[in-house]
């Protein structure tokens, strides 16, 4: 879990004075974490607005709330789909997450994996 108090520690560490965007930050860095340790992140190629603002603008940008990937490899897309719904599913570093199962939020579409 996430404290509030970690939280702000982590909003006062990159200047930033909206405690709800650096939630958001930590939670999406927490979940990339979570693929490349799950051994996802090989098959996957990060892209979109997250990745634009984590690796090149940082965090004084637009909050993008999504994770949008490319296929990286020849991996079957539904079969890598069901590995990162079952990554997401088991708790991980004290965090659980949800998804909206059966929602147009998480799909792929064309070698697009969009969570």
């Amino acid at each position: 879990m996430i404290t509030q108090k970690q939280t702000q520690m982590f909003a006062a560490q990159v200047g930033i004075r909206n405690v709800g965007f650096c939630e958001i930050e930590v939670i999406l860095t927490h979940l990339l974490q979570l693929l490349g340790e799950a051994g996802l992140s090989p098959k996957l190629a990060f892209k979109g607005g997250t990745v634009l603002r984590k690796m090149f603008f940082g965090v004084n940008r637009r909050i993008s709330t999504d994770l949008d990937f490319t296929l990286a490899d020849d991996t079957d897309q539904e079969e890598l789909f069901l590995e990162l719904m079952g990554a997401f599913d088991k708790p991980y570093r004290g965090l659980r997450f949800s998804y909206p199962k059966g929602e147009k939020d998480c799909y792929i579409n064309d070698g697009t994996i969009s969570v």
